[in-house]
C-alpha cells in the first residue's frame, strides 16, 4: 500500500507540476545549456518510470529521501532534526488526553444521563467539530507569551530540547498538548464510558444471578423501560398519522431492548451486537420487526404485522416483565401516584421511566389508571390531579 501511494503521489507531481524544478534551481536568467545541465544532474531528463525507480531504490537502500534546496540539507536530516519535537508533542498529548479521558469516562459510566454526562457529550461535539489549527490559533491568542491576551506560557519559536532546558521544553509544549488533547479527550471519554457501561451491565447480571435475584427484575431493568417508549410511539404514529416510515423507525428503536429481553430471559449474557444474537434465538419474530422494517418496502400490511408481533411478544411475557410493578401495587393495596412509583423503582432498582410501563399495563387491562389529588410542594395549600395507578385485584 505504501508503494502504491508513493507511486501515485510521484505521478501526480510529474503530470501536474507547478513549475520546472530545474528552472527554480538555476533561475530565470539561465541559458538553455545551463538549464539542460541542471536537468541532467537532477535526473529530470530520464523517463518518468526511471525517475521513480531511482527514487524508490535510494529510499529502500539508503533511506535517501532527496535533498531540500530550500533548507540546503538532505530531507532525511531535516526530518530527523524535527523528530524529537514531533515525538514530544504526540506522546505528551496522548498522556494528557488519556489522563482526562479515563476519569471522565468512568464518571459518565457511573452517572449516565447526568449533568456531567451531558457536559462531556457537549464538549466532545464542540472540540471534535473545531478544526485543530483554529483551536491552536485561539489558544495562542489567549495564552501565548508573545501575542496572548493573558501571557502564561511560551508561544511560537520557543521550543528547546528537553536536554537543554526541561522547563523551557515543558512551557513550549503545553499549549500544543492542550490543543491536541482537547480534540481527542472527549471522544475517548465517551468510548471509555460506553464500554464501561456495557461491562457493568454484564457484571450486574452475573452478580444478580449469583445473589439469587429474580429473573424478572433483571429483565425489567435491562429491557422493559427502553422497549415500551418506542413501542408506544410506534402505535401513535401508525394510528394517528398513518406514517409508515416513522412507525417502522420506532419499531426498529424497540428492537434492541426487545433483543435484550429475549437474550437475558433465556439465561444468556447480551452481546454488544444483541439484535443478531437474539435473531438467532427467535428468527421469526426478529425477521418481522427488524429485518423487514430495515430492508423491505414499508407497506401497511408489513408495519401492522410488526406492531401485532411486538404486542403479542410483550403480552406473552407480561408475567415475567411486569410482575415487579403489579406486585408493588398489590402490596400497596391502593392507588399510587406516578411520582411515588417512579421514586420507589428508582431507589430500589435504579430504574427510571416506569410510568411508561404502567401506562402500557393500564391500556392492556393489567392494572387500573386514575387520578389522585397531590400537592406540588410540601408547603403548597392547593391540590392538583396527578396520574395514578392501582391494582385490579
Amino acid at each position: 500500500m505504501l508503494a502504491v501511494v508513493s507511486f501515485l503521489t510521484f505521478l501526480v507531481f510529474y503530470v501536474l507540476p507547478s513549475t520546472d524544478p530545474a528552472l527554480l534551481r538555476v533561475g530565470r536568467q539561465a541559458t538553455p545549456d545551463q538549464l539542460a545541465a541542471v536537468r541532467a544532474s537532477l535526473g529530470l531528463d530520464e523517463p518518468f518510470y526511471e525517475q521513480f525507480r531511482i527514487y524508490a531504490t535510494n529510499v529502500v537502500t539508503d533511506f535517501d529521501l532527496g535533498y531540500s534546496y530550500y533548507a540546503e540539507v538532505p530531507v532525511r536530516d531535516e526530518i530527523l532534526s524535527r523528530l524529537p519535537a514531533s515525538i514530544s508533542v504526540a506522546l505528551g498529548a496522548f498522556v494528557l488526553w488519556m489522563a482526562i479521558a479515563l476519569p471522565v469516562g468512568i464518571l459518565t459510566a457511573l452517572r449516565p444521563r447526568s449533568r456531567s454526562d451531558r457536559a462531556v457529550t457537549g464538549a466532545t461535539l464542540f472540540f471534535m467539530s473545531a478544526p485543530t489549527y483554529w483551536l491552536g490559533l485561539v489558544v495562542l491568542f489567549l495564552f501565548a507569551r508573545d501575542i496572548g491576551a493573558v501571557p502564561v506560557v511560551g508561544g511560537a519559536g520557543t521550543y528547546v530540547p528537553f536536554s537543554e532546558s526541561p522547563r523551557g521544553w515543558l512551557e513550549a509544549l503545553i499549549l500544543p498538548w492542550i490543543v491536541l488533547a482537547a480534540a481527542f479527550a472527549g471522544l475517548y471519554a465517551r468510548m471509555i464510558g460506553e464500554n464501561l457501561r456495557d461491562a457493568m451491565a454484564q457484571d450486574f447480571v452475573r452478580t444478580a444471578r449469583a445473589k439469587g435475584l429474580s429473573e424478572q427484575r433483571i429483565v425489567l431493568r435491562h429491557g422493559l423501560r427502553a422497549a415500551l417508549a418506542p413501542i408506544d410511539k410506534a402505535h401513535k404514529w401508525f394510528v394517528t398519522r398513518g406514517d409508515l416510515e416513522y412507525t417502522a423507525l420506532w419499531i426498529l428503536y424497540a428492537a434492541t431492548p426487545l433483543a435484550q429481553i429475549e437474550v437475558i430471559s433465556r439465561g444468556l449474557l447480551a452481546d454488544r451486537e444483541v439484535v443478531p444474537q437474539a435473531a438467532s434465538l427467535n428468527p421469526g419474530f426478529f425477521n418481522v420487526i427488524y429485518t423487514e422494517m430495515l430492508n423491505a418496502k414499508k407497506t401497511t400490511r408489513a408495519v401492522h404485522a410488526a406492531l401485532d408481533a411486538v404486542d403479542a411478544y410483550v403480552a406473552e411475557r407480561a408475567d415475567l416483565l411486569f410482575a415487579p410493578i403489579v406486585e408493588y401495587l398489590e402490596d400497596a393495596g391502593e392507588a399510587r401516584s406516578a411520582t411515588e412509583i417512579e421514586t420507589y423503582f428508582s431507589r430500589q432498582f435504579n430504574i427510571d421511566g416506569v410510568t411508561t410501563a404502567c401506562e402500557y399495563l393500564a391500556d392492556h387491562g393489567h392494572i387500573g389508571k386514575a387520578s389522585i389529588a397531590a400537592r406540588l410542594t410540601k408547603r403548597s395549600n392547593a391540590d392538583v390531579q396527578e396520574l395514578a395507578f392501582f391494582p385490579l385485584r
